[in-house]
């Protein structure tokens, strides 16, 4: 369930804000506060409503809700990028590679799903010259691909260090698991 309410401060600048009541994905924190994409104001402003709304939390909770605010805007991003994928033409790169078609672009929406709530995002999203869509994320010094292939296949590669990657063909069934390993890195 969700609520939506826009509110102007004192400064007299709107904002439209959500409750998601489905969606807490914070332990301790009442129902997430989330703020369109389309959303103009200082962070000040923002804390003000939030705390006249929901009484005195602490610099904590807010950070929480503007961290949230982040993650919905990247997602959004994520997906627009990953759907114009569909509008490549046969020459988008040099080494004369197919544009990702539509099977490898609902995969890779599948797994941004998932990924949105992990909260995690890939460092790198792009078309792939072996015909698909690679997301890429690099933490510390350990590395994380998946490549989701026009055929079908998907490929998921890790490397930690100067070590051998390891590479595995794996289906979407396995992507949770695997994104809660690369958030937990």
């Amino acid at each position: 369930m969700e609520l939506t309410k826009t509110v102007m401060d004192a400064g007299s600048t709107t904002l439209t804000w959500k409750i998601d009541f489905d969606r807490v994905p914070f332990v301790n924190l009442p129902p997430i506060l989330y703020f369109d994409s389309g959303t103009s104001g200082s962070e000040g402003a923002i804390q003000d409503i939030v705390q006249k709304t929901y009484g005195s939390w602490d610099d904590h909770h807010i950070e929480k809700i503007l961290q949230r605010n982040t993650h919905e805007r990247q997602y959004a991003d994520y997906k627009k990028k990953i759907k114009s994928f569909a509008y490549l033409g046969p020459e988008w790169n040099p080494y004369g590679a197919a544009p990702p078609n539509s099977e490898a672009i609902n995969k890779a929406l599948h797994t941004l799903a998932i990924v949105r709530d992990s909260g995690i995002f890939p460092d790198l999203v792009n078309p792939s010259v072996e015909e698909g869509i690679v997301f890429e994320w690099k933490v510390d010094d350990k590395f994380f691909l998946f490549e989701f292939y026009n055929d079908g296949e998907i490929i998921y590669l890790k490397r930690e260090g100067d070590e051998e990657s390891h590479v595995s063909e794996i289906n979407l069934d396995e992507i949770p698991l695997i994104i809660r390993e690369v958030a937990n890195a």
